[in-house]
């Protein structure tokens, strides 16, 4: 028995050893060959043409400009990369970004040669796919510098300026093929499996009518694909803005909260009714006042509420240990390490949005956190998959207990 169990422990270690070897392998070789790019090593941001502000120049990318409510902006980035050396026959380059959020005018010493569909007064466009946009060598200037040009038109409150690079088109597709894997393929099979797993859940649930851990995590499933469904939708008529804005607050409220009361529920504890009315106040509460002061209050949602709510799931984790650390089985330890690893990347998503993230990209890059995991890009939903699964074990045993 007790050598049936240490199997069962040595074989899960291994697993989780191997998972994260092979992470880190996979990180590691995207930034050996984005270091085979021309990052420029300064870069001029300016207002658009018809919008007043100053110039900044910037030794960093990607940078974020902070604002207090999201309206139509319009900034224009340019850099210089050197000419290229030397008499071999002139490599077919081309301009790479990880994270192109904002659409917008691509141009090559004065010249366009590529675009991608920006916000509009009447249409909100916004991407998150990594960029590969081929230079055309008629273009380029054989010996003297030459000067990209990029007019971004954004519907946001944070404006991005995603990091950009120049370099060869094979090493630049290479690297795109590999972020486009990771922000979309990737990222749109994960919400269609959790659409799926989370009705069939909810179906259980509503079919028996027994066990609460069906309805929070089958909830919680729904309102999680809901998310980041409404976050990445490329476009949108800003006619609806404002509803669209109050159902991405609504989901990420609802889902901390059926996610915390999941954990608290698996910890057997009992919550008074007093503190579940101010869960929910706090979750699905409070983001209804931005149906009365809609931007006014924007700011203070993005930066100061999403930090409460998920300190509030934090607090779940906290009681789930307290509870069971005494007796805690294998499944438990499992339940535990995804809730630390989901909540981290919770804060990583939250960075991004409030701006940490990407203010210390710099430092942080330079203590050798990979690249990747830096740049503007969701990284909650990639966590989702493994709490099915989990969940999944724990209901099964939760039946066969039953039985």
């Amino acid at each position: 028995m007790a050598f049936s169990k240490f199997m069962r422990w040595a074989s899960a270690i291994s697993l989780v050893v191997l998972a994260v070897t092979w992470a880190y392998t996979a990180l590691t070789h995207i930034d050996q060959l984005q270091a085979k790019l021309y990052a420029p090593l300064t870069l001029t941001i300016s207002p658009g043409a018809d919008a007043e502000g100053q110039t900044t120049t910037i030794t960093s990318l990607p940078y974020l400009f902070q604002n207090s409510a999201s309206e139509l902006r319009a900034h224009r980035v340019t850099f210089e990369f050197p000419p290229l050396e030397g008499d071999k026959p002139r490599p077919k380059l081309a301009l790479f970004s990880p994270q192109v959020i904002h659409g917008g005018d691509f141009y090559i010493n004065g010249h366009w040669f590529f675009g991608i569909p920006a916000s509009t007064p009447s249409i909100r466009h916004t991407w998150y796919s990594p960029l590969s946009a081929p230079i055309p060598r008629d273009l380029l200037l054989p010996s003297q510098p030459n000067r990209i040009e990029i007019q971004f038109h954004s519907y946001q409150r944070g404006f991005v300026v995603p990091t950009l690079s120049i370099g060869a088109l094979d090493i630049v597709q290479t690297v795109h093929g590999k972020y486009m894997f990771i922000s979309n393929t990737l990222a749109q099979a994960s919400n269609i499996f959790c659409w799926i797993v989370g009705l069939f859940m909810l179906s259980l649930w509503l079919t028996t009518r027994s066990g609460s851990l069906f309805a929070y995590s089958g909830g919680a499933t729904i309102l999680w694909a809901t998310l980041f469904t409404l976050a990445l939708t490329p476009e949108l008529d800003l006619a609806y803005w404002q509803q669209w804005r109050f159902l991405l607050y609504i989901s990420t409220g609802g889902l901390v909260l059926l996610m915390s009361l999941f954990l608290i529920e698996y910890a057997e504890v009992r919550l008074s009714r007093h503190v579940r009315r101010l869960m929910v106040l706090s979750t699905l509460g409070i983001p209804t006042l931005f149906l009365i002061w809609g931007t006014q209050i924007e700011y203070w949602l993005d930066i100061y509420w999403t930090g409460l709510v998920i300190f509030l799931y934090v607090i779940s984790i906290v009681i789930l240990l307290s509870r069971k650390y005494r007796r805690m089985d294998a499944i438990t330890w499992v339940l535990l390490g995804y809730s630390i690893i989901a909540t981290l990347c919770a804060y990583h998503d939250y960075g991004v949005q409030a701006g940490p993230l990407i203010e210390n990209h710099a430092a942080l890059l330079a203590l050798g956190v990979p690249s990747l995991l830096l740049e503007p890009i969701f990284l909650t939903h990639f966590t989702l998959p493994a709490l099915l699964i989990i969940v999944g074990v724990i209901l099964l045993r939760v039946h066969a207990s039953n039985v």
